[in-house]
């Protein structure tokens, strides 16, 4: 799987422009799944029997380009995301045992009762992860 994510570039012609052009010079299983770009649009690749939007390139694939806002791409990347990542497993990994006292930002509000650190404090992960489904 190959996403190609960016906030900001140039249009979404230039984009499609440079995807012909992998897409004529590559194998499909060697080309990028999809190209995200938040303040222009996206484009996905389209089943090449119906039309719709598939998850990645297949053989004689299309591709559309759409243009959205930055508020409206959070459903398709969202719904993208989940058909890549929905069918996939692998064994149980706890990734917040590697990540132990790594900066992950600064506090800017926290609860009482619990909460996060205090205000102003820098937030890690310090804790080793606990299990989310213990079924497998």
């Amino acid at each position: 799987m190959g996403i190609v994510f960016a906030y900001d570039g140039v249009g979404l012609d230039t984009l499609c422009n440079e995807f012909e052009e992998l897409a004529d010079q590559y194998a499909p299983e060697h080309c990028p799944d999809s190209v995200w770009v938040l303040n222009k649009g996206f484009i996905n690749w389209t089943n090449p029997k119906n039309g719709k939007i598939d998850p990645g390139p297949v053989p004689d694939a299309g591709y559309m380009a759409v243009e959205a806002t930055p508020q409206q791409m959070l459903i398709p990347l969202t719904a993208h995301l989940h058909q890549h990542f929905g069918t996939a497993w692998m064994p149980y990994f706890k990734i917040l045992d590697y990540m132990t006292d790594l900066p992950w930002g600064t506090v800017v509000r926290g609860g009482a009762d619990g909460g996060p650190p205090a205000t102003g404090s820098r937030l890690t992960t310090t804790k080793p992860a606990q299990p989310l489904n213990s079924g497998r």
